[in-house]
């Protein structure tokens, strides 16, 4: 091998063997600091993730002693080594690392100008400034946004330069400087009032709005300001406008007052904003003639500010705003009403409740609670109105205003008029309050059914406490048919605890609504004590009331079975057919054997629907009993018989049924539906395999 090789193989050798001791916990001690950084620096541009960063944190706990080995680290032809070699000068924040890093700004590789940047500013010298100024101009993003961050930290140092820049061509260069000079704050406003002079109109607007910014808002700004909102760029007016309303001084009043008549509508707009943020009655006149304005936006601020000023003078105007053509025109005027807080708003407020837009309806509501008392007499009133919304709208606002709405609730539950009482059981179902509960179970024993309908209705607010379910089950009782429905109504759409026993007991009810509805609620329960109901309920007399329960039995199947054999053997031949009918179609093999008798029921109805029911449910055992049907006096009863033995499909039918067929005097309807027996129990033998001679 040659000796050049082997030098070069020793050479590597010699480094990976002195950087696995560099790495390895306890002996970094044991090596001199040159070489221990020197090492390490190495390390920077190591392909392991795990290594560059191992390596970056022991040069920091070095510290001034590891800054000239990663200073020419910054060097290096590995982008990723100068990366992490700037975030270690950064960390370490010696003043030798200021100018490589400065030049470090100017790296071809953008992660490299990032990582500088941010060094730089954890540094903090002043040195750095121009340098950071200069990267605002960055065409990476990410640099642009380190070195704003770098200016941040380095704080008034950098006002001057950073003043420069927001004169800058480069418009992300001057938005750049806008924010340090806005994070610098109130230091930086004399820079900024000197930029409203600029020849560029977009540092104008980007000066305004950093002085109106919270971290400047200076009062030194406000004459500047004011001659700014004389300004040619619209931009620079409207950012003028939102600074001075940011300041909140009020010799901006007239002004502003003023700008209300500006030809653009943004500068419009921003100075309603401001006049609002101002809040003084002087700006009253021309914010409400701004109500007109034909542009929205500016309808809307000015409808937004009234409501901030709070002046009762604005009231009329911005009442008309409810109906304006822009959805969002009026919920702001619902909201400035609100904020004001006049009596005199309330009957146009109420008017808000019946609009079908949720957010314009919640607003009106809002506004009504905020007048408070004023407005029981009318929310009270909205009570009683048609719309079950506008009630909820009305109770909700009741519930804002709270205990004072409570007791004028309570007190109109025991007036004499019926509606009134019925708005107050309406409002009480708002009030999670033990002395509402305690009214509102009284409005259930109300004289008149049109109160306790509305407590029956109102219940499910309440959720489901033990003692209104009770007096829930109890409205089940009530002499008023609507009362019953009602409260049948809500436990059919709920599943309040101990609401069963309730709906048990109205399949008793006189009213076959009633019943119906209970029918259905039933329905919806798999629970034994629902089922047997349901099953009950086949000897209902109203024929709707037996064709639900039927239905609900036929959908719940096998858990309908155990209930419905009784009623195979019931007085009434009608509930009997019904329930043979039932079991046939569910098909379970625990019917047959109370099924068999009924083949020989007094009923001719009966008779056939067991025949039937046997034929589907197709248990062998029935085999002998439909041969024996075979002579019924019935012919319907025969055919019947006939058609369940091809069915069941045993062999064992094949004679009974071959000798209907040689009957010249059998029904043909029978002799038919024999001979379709008897085919199909064939087709079921050869599906099984050839017969043996005996079989033939």
């Amino acid at each position: 091998m040659p000796d050049e090789t082997r030098r070069v193989r020793f050479r590597r050798v010699w480094f990976v063997c002195a950087l696995a001791a560099v790495v390895t916990a306890g002996v970094f001690v044991l090596v001199a600091p040159s070489i221990r950084a020197y090492l390490l620096v190495k390390a920077l541009g190591d392909d392991r993730l795990w290594a560059r960063y191992e390596a970056a944190a022991k040069l920091q706990e070095m510290g001034p002693r590891a800054v000239g080995s990663v200073i020419r680290r910054l060097h290096s032809d590995d982008a990723r080594a100068r990366a992490h070699a700037a975030d270690v000068l950064g960390a370490i924040k010696d003043g030798r690392a200021v100018q490589p890093l400065i030049r470090a700004l100017q790296d071809e590789d953008a992660s490299v100008r990032d990582r500088a940047a941010r060094a730089l500013g954890g540094i903090r010298d002043a040195r750095a400034v121009r340098s950071l100024v200069e990267t605002l101009g960055d065409e990476q993003e990410s640099v642009r946004a380190s070195a704003t961050n770098a200016l941040f930290r380095i704080g008034s140092s950098a006002i001057g330069p950073v003043s420069e820049a927001l004169r800058a061509e480069d418009e992300q260069m001057r938005a750049c400087a806008a924010q340090v000079l806005e994070h610098i704050g109130r230091p930086a406003v004399a820079a900024l009032i000197d930029a409203l002079s600029a020849e560029s109109a977009a540092t104008r607007a980007a000066a305004a709005e950093a002085i109106g910014s919270p971290r400047v808002r200076d009062t030194r700004a406000v004459e500047p300001l004011l001659s700014a909102l004389n300004d040619s760029s619209t931009d620079v007016r409207t950012a003028t406008a939102t600074a001075l309303g940011s300041i909140r001084d009020a010799r901006a009043i007239d002004p502003l007052v003023t700008a209300l008549g500006d030809s653009g509508g943004a500068v419009r707009r921003a100075a309603a904003e401001a006049l609002g943020n101002i809040k003084h009655t002087r700006a009253l006149s021309g914010l409400v003639q701004a109500l007109a304005d034909e542009d929205q936006k500016v309808r809307l601020a000015a409808a937004a500010s009234l409501g901030a000023i709070g002046d009762a003078r604005a009231v009329g105007p911005l009442s008309t705003l409810l109906s304006d053509e822009d959805y969002w025109v009026s919920v702001a005027a619902a909201q400035a009403l609100g904020n004001i807080r006049d009596p005199s708003a309330i009957d146009p407020l109420i008017g808000t409740l019946k609009e079908r837009k949720a957010l314009f309806r919640g607003e009106g509501t809002n506004a009504l609670a905020k007048i408070g008392t004023p407005a029981i007499p009318a929310l009270m009133t909205a009570l009683g109105h048609e719309d079950p919304d506008v009630q909820g709208r009305a109770a909700q606002a009741l519930r804002q205003i709270g205990d004072t709405a409570l007791d004028h609730l309570i007190k109109a539950l025991r007036q004499g008029d019926a509606g009134v009482r019925v708005r107050a059981v309406r409002g009480l179902a708002w009030f999670p309050d033990a002395r509402a509960r305690e009214a509102f179970i009284t409005a259930f024993r109300d004289g008149d059914a049109r109160v306790r309908i509305a407590a029956v209705r109102a219940l499910p607010k309440w959720g489901a406490p033990s003692d209104l379910v009770a007096v829930l089950v109890e409205a089940m009782q009530d002499p008023d048919t609507s009362v019953r429905l009602a409260a049948a109504t809500v436990l059919s759409e709920t599943w309040y605890p101990g609401a069963l026993e309730g709906l048990i007991r109205g399949l008793q009810d006189p009213d076959a609504h009633v019943r119906l509805l209970v029918v259905r609620a039933l329905a919806r329960r798999r629970d034994p004590k629902a089922v047997n109901a349901l099953a009950a309920a086949l000897a209902d007399g109203d024929s709707q009331v037996r064709a639900e329960a039927e239905g609900a039995l036929e959908r719940l199947g096998a858990d309908a079975v155990k209930p419905l054999l009784p009623y195979v053997a019931h007085t009434d031949a009608d509930v009997r057919r019904r329930s043979i009918v039932l079991l046939g179609k569910i098909g379970d093999g625990r019917a047959v054997d109370p099924l068999i008798p009924r083949l020989w029921d007094e009923n001719v109805s009966v008779r056939r629907s067991a025949a039937e029911a046997l034929g589907k449910i197709r248990d062998a055992k029935a085999v002998g009993p439909l041969i024996r049907a075979l002579q019924d006096r019935d012919s319907g009863v025969r055919g019947c018989a006939a058609e369940a033995l091809g069915q069941i499909g045993h062999k064992g039918a094949i004679g009974p049924l071959t000798r209907i067929l040689e009957d010249e005097d059998e029904d043909d309807e029978v002799w038919q539906r024999a001979a379709d027996a008897l085919a199909k129990i064939n087709r079921a033998v050869e599906r099984k395999g050839p017969r043996s001679a005996r079989d033939r």
